[in-house]
């Protein structure tokens, strides 16, 4: 019902009934007090046998039951008050009363009213009298008890609507008032929790100017200055324009260029940025979620609508076709030359071994090609080995065309500042020193979002954070960690390098993207173990397992639906099936559906796993959202479990996951299998009295 409606049923309720007794059906539930419809109904019968006596005593007992029904109505035109300021949503006035009807204040109130109105209804007995003229003789012959039974009754009803509504010096009707006050902000808290969940569930990427700055910001000042002159009058002046089109080739310095705009605008005419430096580059999906996201964040004329709009998205699969532009190197020829000799003449010793060999420097700025990134990790390279006795060998080696001839620049010099830190001999002599790179790299080309070292070390055993930093400080001229400790690569194109084998020629370096990914789901799902769930649930923000458990929660399927099937992960797919849990499934959606999809593409024998942890995961989600709004699990050990049928798991599983309906067959040895695993959770969560993180 919506909270129109409740208020017109109030109105109905409110102008048409004399008296509360009167009350029946529909109108008897909008009493906003646990156990006063039932007073009402035990009222009614007594009001109903008190006829049998005669005008006087009855009149006496019937202003009693008057006074308490103006009473009962005063509470009703007060909730009705609260309900009509709670328009606007649907259910949103229903939902009111029913938060009034748990204050404990108002249930108290009513318990001595209700076992007073019981114990009348017993003593209606003692009154005879009656229908005819058999009844009619009774009520003569015993009018005089019947007038002593009715005004003990009446002195006994008086009492307990004095303690009704007046106990304790604090009337019935500030009782109220405070159980709708604190139902108001029951409900404000909710729907601002509920506001954050749906804003938390909006695909994203951490994709912001902020999250890029150490990586974005190796501007040099004094360049691009006519650049800048127009979009400050693109962005700021009086006549701007809605869109401003920055083209340009890979690695010539736009998304420097766009993050010192970023920085130079800010609050509050920034409203959203997205880089497609980090992460999963490859992938669109997040971009214009992303954006919805930082709106709703940075705009509050915006918030309402944006999250109004993502709950009610379906979330339907968005393709994007993006055209490549033509190269504009001219552009920016001049200002990569001028980066590179402003640097390289400012390094010890190559200071003075470009000015007797200024040659060097030329092929090099011939051999940038106005690629920006190129220059950025040459110059970092340089300073990588400034210590080594030999500037030439250094400029030789960035020079020199490894991998073969149909490599480009960039690619042999990504492959050259490889072979520098980690040689092929070495590597060759070591294997355990070789698996170690190969895991790193698969870490820094295959990670959805950037990860420190000590976060690195629990999603992939085996590597450890000293391994990490070490790795990162040899290829320093390609990767940066920034000042929040966060590893990531200095231009996406190296990721994207390591795992196309027509760009890494040597396989010694080269990342094996499907291989890699099995390796990363399996590390996220080896993450939801009971001990590790609970001290995520107790941890504060930010703390190395939240950042841990987050990361699994939100990505393992998307690690998962890009992975090589083996029996290690689809055993481990298989225990995920009978170990749910609350956060496992939260923002379940677009990605999980295409995951399964995937998942069952690439291999028939996973057809029935993934079928089986759509619909454990269905009953799951539901038996959580039931187990959450009631308060007996934490409170009480005997408490029943939530009940959930097989026909609402099958609907669940239809709506959540992109699954033929034929497919998907509920039995009741599947539903005594989740019970079973939900059962022995609950047991453990009150062993480990865990029911405070798990429950709140």
């Amino acid at each position: 019902m919506s909270s129109h409606l409740v208020v017109q049923t109030f109105d109905v309720v409110l102008d048409n009934a004399p008296a509360i007794f009167e009350l029946a059906g529909d109108a008897l539930s909008l009493l906003p007090v646990p156990g006063l419809a039932l007073v009402v109904k035990g009222l009614s019968g007594i009001v109903d046998a008190g006829a049998r006596v005669n005008d006087g005593t009855r009149r006496a007992f019937m202003e009693e039951v008057m006074a308490l029904s103006d009473t009962l109505k005063k509470m009703l035109r007060q909730t009705r008050a609260a309900v009509q300021d709670a328009v606007g949503d649907e259910g949103a006035g229903r939902a009111l009363i029913e938060d009034i009807m748990r204050s404990e204040a108002l249930r108290l109130r009513v318990q001595t009213l209700k076992s007073t109105i019981d114990a009348l209804g017993d003593r209606i007995k003692d009154l005879k009298g009656g229908p005819g003229i058999s009844g009619f003789l009774k009520g003569i012959i015993y009018s005089s008890r019947n007038e002593d039974t009715l005004s003990d009754m009446k002195d006994r009803l008086a009492r307990a609507i004095e303690i009704f509504t007046l106990e304790g010096q604090l009337s019935i009707e500030t009782v109220l008032g405070d159980a709708i006050e604190n139902a108001k902000e029951i409900r404000q808290a909710l729907e601002k929790a509920e506001d954050e969940k749906v804003l938390d569930a909006i695909p994203r990427a951490e994709a912001g100017y902020r999250c890029v700055d150490e990586l974005k910001s190796g501007f040099l000042d004094g360049t691009r200055e006519e650049l800048f002159a127009e979009l400050d009058s693109w962005s700021t002046g009086e006549f701007p324009k809605q869109v401003y089109f920055l083209s340009g080739g890979a690695g010539l310095g736009k998304s420097s260029i766009a993050h010192r705009l970023c920085t130079r605008l800010d609050e509050p005419t920034l409203g959203a940025s997205f880089f497609f430096g980090r992460g999963n580059i490859e992938s669109t999906l997040p971009f214009f979620s992303t954006l919805a996201y930082q709106l709703a964040i940075s705009q509050p004329t915006l918030r309402p609508y944006i999250i109004h709009a993502a709950r009610e998205h379906h979330k339907r699969a968005t393709m994007v076709y993006h055209r490549s532009l033509d190269d504009t190197l001219d552009t920016w020829a001049g200002d990569v030359s001028r980066y590179l000799a402003e640097t390289i003449s400012k390094m010890s010793p190559y200071r003075d071994f470009i000015h007797g060999k200024p040659q060097m420097l030329e092929r090099l700025i011939h051999r940038a090609g106005g690629v920006f990134i190129f220059a950025r990790i040459a110059v970092k390279f340089l300073d990588t080995n400034r210590n080594h006795p030999n500037p030439q060998e250094q400029f030789e080696l960035l020079l020199s065309p490894v991998g073969g001839a149909g490599l480009s620049p960039l690619d042999a010099l990504y492959l050259q500042v490889l072979m520098s830190a980690f040689p092929r001999e070495e590597l060759c002599r070591s294997p355990s020193r070789h698996n170690h790179l190969q895991s790193f790299l698969t870490v820094i080309a295959l990670q959805l979002r950037s990860l420190k070292p000590d976060l690195i070390e629990l999603l992939w055993p085996g590597l450890s954070k000293d391994d990490v930093v070490w790795m990162t400080d040899q290829l320093r001229s390609v990767l940066l960690m920034d000042r929040s400790g966060y590893v990531l690569p200095l231009h996406a194109t190296f990721g994207e390098f390591l795992v196309d084998q027509n760009r890494c020629t040597d396989p010694l370096y080269r990342v094996n993207s499907s291989a890699g990914h099995a390796k990363l789901a399996l590390g996220c799902i080896t993450a939801f173990t009971f001990e590790n769930m609970s001290a995520y649930l107790a941890a504060a923000n930010g703390a190395l397992l939240d950042q841990f458990i987050h990361y699994a929660k939100s990505n393992w399927d998307i690690h998962l639906g890009q992975a090589e099937v083996n029996d290690e992960l689809k055993e481990h797919i298989e225990q995920l099936s009978s170990a749910q849990n609350a956060l496992l499934h939260e923002g379940t959606g677009l990605d999980r559906r295409w995951c399964l999809c995937e998942y069952k593409a690439i291999a028939q024998d996973a057809v029935q796993i993934s079928l089986e942890y759509a619909k454990s995961a269905a009953y799951s989600i539901r038996w959580w959202q039931i187990a959450l709004e009631s308060p007996n699990l934490r409170m009480h050990t005997e408490a029943t479990l939530p009940n959930i049928e097989a026909e609402e798991i099958v609907q669940n599983t239809l709506r959540i996951f992109d699954i033929p309906q034929a497919e998907v067959v509920v039995t009741s040895s599947d539903i005594a299998r989740y019970e079973a695993v939900h059962k022995e959770l609950v047991e453990r969560i009150r062993h480990e009295n865990a029911q405070e993180a798990w429950f709140n």
